[in-house]
This record gives C-alpha cells, structure tokens and sequence, in this order.
C-alpha cells in the first residue's frame, strides 16, 4: 500500500500532469490551427494540387521556394483528393513533432516547470501568427526540429565521458537531415540552418562530423536532381535574390528583424562576458541571431514571429545561476534586475500579442464561419466559377486569387498562379500573355483594387491588364463579395 506523499505518487501525480499538459497543449495547437488565412494558404494548395495532377514546379508552373511543401501537400491529394480539411489535419499531425522538439529544447535551458510552460505558451502564440498551410509555417517547425538535432549533437560532443566516433557521426548526419528537410521547404531558413551547423562542426576540431553533417543535408537534397541545375539556380536562387526583397520593401521594412538580431547579439556579449556555461546555448545563439535574415525584409507580426522564437530559450540560458564570473554586489544587482526585465518584457509582449489576435479574430479571418468548417468566400466564388465552366476548363484569375484554382478545381491557362508586378517584370507578364494566347480561357477573374494594388504590389493598367481589357468584356462584379471588387470578365467573341 502507497501512504500519500510517497516517491510513487509524486511519480504518478508528476505523469499524469505531464499527460495533462500535453494534452492541453495539443488541443490548443489543434484549435489555433483550425482557422487558418485563406488568402495565404491559396499559394500552397494550389501548388500542391497542381503537382497531385502531375505538373512539375518551375517547368509547368512559375514558383521560387523550394518544393518539400507542395509534395507533402500533393501527396496527400493524391491520395485522398484535394481537400481543405485535409491539408488542416496534416498540418496538425506536423505541427506535434515541432511541439516536441521544442518541449525538448525547453527542456535543455529551462530550470523550472513553470518556465517550460511559459516559453511554450509564447511559442503557441507565436505559431498562430502565420498562415498555417504554407512553406513558411512548415519551414518554422522544421528548424525547430533542425535546431534541436544541432544543440544536441553539440552537448553529446561537449559531454563527459567524450561521445564514440559513431556517436559523433550519429549526431551530426541527424542534424544535417533536418537543416537539408527545412531548405527544401524554404531555401534561406535551410541556408542559414546549415551554415550554423557548418560552424558548429568546424568547432568540434573532428573532420567526421562535418562530413556527416553534410553528407546529411545532402540526401534530404537529393530528390533536387529531377530538376536541371540551371533552372534551379534561376527560380530558387537567382529570381528571388534580384527581385524579392526590392518588391517587398514597398510596402514592409526589416526595423524588427534589426532589432531582433541586435538583441541576440546583445546577448552572445553578455553570455560571453559572464561565462555562462550552458551546453548546446552558443549553436541556439548562432542560429538565432542569423536566422531573422531568412525572411528578410519582413518584419510584420506573422514574418517576425517565425525567427524570433529562440529568444526565450536564450533568455533562460542566460539566467543567473549559471554565471561563472566573479561580480561586484552591485553589478550582480543590476544584471539580474536587467535579467528580470527582459523575461518580463517579453512576456508581456505575449500577452499582449494574445489580447490583440483574439481581439482581432474577427478581423484576421472574415473569411470563415464562426466553427471554420468550410470558407465561405472562396468555396462560394468556386461555385460560380464551376457553374461557368467545365470541368478542366482552364481559367485565369489575378492578380493574388490564387486559391481559386484549388477550390474551383480549375487549371490554370497560364504558368503564373498570381500575379505580382513588383516581382513579375515585363519578361513574365509577356509570357502570362503569350500562354493565354495560346490557350485562350473563357472566363478570367479579376480583383479590381485590392490589397496588393493598395501596398504597391500590384500596379493596375500593366500590359497583362491592358491585353485583358482588349480582349475580354467585364460580364458581372459580385456584390456578394464586397467590399472586394470581384469582376467576372469573358473573352470577345472577336477574339476567339
């Protein structure tokens, strides 16, 4: 018989309250992943619905990340059919194994329980900022899971007793997979990943374990060689760098992302300065002082959000017990008030960032009904389309309707899912004009003044506008769907 209090039911209670947590945890993840951006995620489910049909990205249609989230997507249409719901309950089952590697990772720097709870409690909050069924929110859990695999192998190689050769190898060709898994969801996270796992190979003095670590990263790239390297190099490498941060510092500016990585930095100085001694902390800083350059130059909540994560496990592997510099009472005063604050601020920033995106829900998703079972703009937009068009008819729709070729189940007359002039020069608009030529759609969509011309991403009257205003008449603008100006535009009898 066990009396109360003895080491058995403190082990009991202690697992049944981690099966409880886990369970709430999950079940929050569950929810905040319910209600998803409709507009973002149409780059990612149109992409993958395109590849369950067997098109090949950057040959059958324009894209400039990598592939890994358009076939984990495309995978499962194929299997069971292109379905919304479906991709949400994917997305779920990817989003518990980050959970676990950052549980883990909190694991490692975080003294006390109620410490974990907090870092993961902000971490849920800033998971919810991003569209969820997209390379983005993908890319985020895969650098969890990279950055875990990392910090470890450097702890096992820091350790005592000093780890076997195999073991080293072991730890490092781990860390590689998962650094190679996120670029080939997103190219900059993957780069940066890898560079910080490279320095911290080179660091071990061991020739084996950067050997494995690269020879990791480079089978999780090996599914890269069905594609020709010139082509690769222009849409994953090229493009992106000549025309993406250029187009997007029209309407967003990198003040956040500076600012991010100035703290980190501040940090590292501080770490150094007082000798802390905590195993796997100078890996985690590296990459979180680095990693806010893989969204460059967004600094809105939702960008922000999935490079700023390591800063409360850095701020927790910094705390005062593991100081080993001898301090003045003053200065050790002060530092830990500093210490204090900063724990504080940003927890505040939490709970803040909480108030405002419950507060703003309905403002996020005006999209969905009150359970997200279904959405309504897009599935009722769809419908039209469906009802004027046959089925494998192709369409166009621009310029950011992206989505209407996965709920419409409707091709694509053209290799350019969207259509953005600040990133689409001349060359491009020429080839969407050349494509719908050749395959002279019916029925073009058309949003006439939205968000993307009101940022400067779209400027309306581009030689794309001016071919369909020649060669299509406007047939209806729903008024269902206002205050978005959705046009129904059909192709001039003269011009078939």
């Amino acid at each position: 018989m066990h009396m109360a209090g003895s080491p058995f039911l403190r082990r009991q209670s202690s697992s049944w309250l981690k099966v409880a947590a886990w369970v709430g945890f999950g079940s929050a993840l569950f929810i905040v992943r319910w209600y998803l951006n409709p507009d973002d995620d149409g780059f990612t489910l149109t992409a993958a619905w395109q590849v369950s049909n067997g098109l090949l990205p950057y040959r059958d249609f324009f894209e400039f990340h990598p592939p890994g989230a358009f076939y984990l997507f495309g995978g499962l249409f194929r299997a069971v059919g292109p379905s919304y719901e479906a991709a949400r309950l994917l997305l779920f089952a990817v989003s518990l194994p980050g959970a676990y590697a950052f549980n883990r990772l909190s694991a490692l720097f975080a003294e006390r329980s109620w410490q974990r709870a907090a870092v993961l409690a902000s971490w849920l909050m800033l998971v919810w900022q991003f569209s969820a069924i997209s390379y983005h929110a993908v890319a985020h859990l895969a650098s969890v899971g990279a950055i875990l695999a990392l910090v470890l192998a450097w702890r096992h190689h820091a350790g005592t007793p000093a780890p076997l050769p195999r073991q080293i190898v072991r730890d490092f060709a781990l860390a590689g997979l998962t650094a190679g898994a996120t670029g080939m969801v997103l190219q900059t996270a993957g780069v940066l990943i890898s560079l910080a796992g490279v320095v911290t190979a080179v660091a071990t003095r061991q020739v084996r374990a950067l050997a494995a670590y690269a020879i990791g990263a480079g089978v999780m790239l090996l599914p890269l060689i069905f594609w020709p390297p010139a082509m690769l190099w222009r849409q994953l490498v090229a493009i992106p760098l000549a025309r993406y941060p250029g187009a997007n510092l029209s309407y967003d500016h990198p003040t956040w992302l500076i600012g991010a990585m100035v703290v980190t930095a501040a940090i590292g100085v501080l770490a150094w300065f007082l000798r802390v001694r905590s195993a796997g902390f100078w890996p985690l800083w590296l990459v979180a002082l680095i990693l806010p350059l893989s969204v460059w130059p967004h600094s809105s909540v939702g960008y922000l959000a999935s490079v700023v994560w390591p800063l409360p496990l850095l701020l927790l592997a910094v705390n005062p017990s593991g100081w080993r510099r001898p301090l003045s009472f003053p200065l050790r005063h002060w530092l830990i008030a500093a210490w204090q604050a900063a724990l504080g601020i940003w927890g505040t920033a939490m709970l803040a960032l909480a108030v405002l995106s419950v507060g703003a829900f309905a403002f996020r998703f005006p999209y969905h009904d009150p359970l997200a079972l279904r959405v309504p703009f897009w599935e009722d937009l769809a419908a039209l389309v469906r009802q004027r068009t046959a089925p494998g008819e192709p369409i166009f729709a621009l310029p950011h309707l992206t989505a209407l070729y996965f709920y419409a189940q409707r091709p694509n007359a053209t290799r350019h899912n969207s259509l953005q002039t600040e990133f689409h020069p001349a060359e491009f608009q020429n080839e969407i004009i050349a494509d719908l030529e050749r395959s002279q759609p019916r029925l073009v969509v058309r949003e006439a003044g939205g968000r993307l011309a009101r940022i400067g991403q779209y400027r309306e009257g581009n030689i794309v506008d001016r071919y369909l205003d020649a060669r299509y008449r406007l047939v209806d603008e729903l008024q269902q769907f206002a205050p978005r100006r959705i046009q129904l535009w059909e192709r001039r009898p003269s011009s078939l």
